[in-house]
C-alpha cells in the first residue's frame, strides 16, 4: 500500500473539511492508488486551493483520475 496512509486518514478523515492552507504531499510514493483516493476525495472538497502531489510517483492512470476529479 502506498506510504501516505497515516497523513491522509489526518487529513481526509470522515468529513473532508480541509482548511484553505496549501498541502504538500510529497514524496511520499502515492503512486496511482493514492493519486486515486485523492481524487475521490477532491470531488467533494471545494475549500482547498492548492496541493503539492510533486515525486510520488503518479502515473497516467492516477494523473487521469485526479484531472477528472478537477473538472
Amino acid at each position: 500500500m502506498f506510504q501516505f496512509r497515516k497523513t491522509y486518514k489526518k487529513l481526509f478523515g470522515p468529513t473532508l473539511a480541509w482548511d484553505l492552507d496549501p498541502y504538500s504531499l510529497g514524496p511520499n510514493k502515492i503512486g496511482d492508488e493514492g493519486a486515486k483516493a485523492i481524487a475521490t476525495a477532491l470531488r467533494k472538497n471545494t475549500r482547498l486551493i492548492f496541493l503539492n502531489l510533486m515525486r510520488n510517483e503518479i502515473g497516467e492512470e492516477g494523473g487521469r483520475a485526479l484531472a477528472a476529479a478537477l473538472e
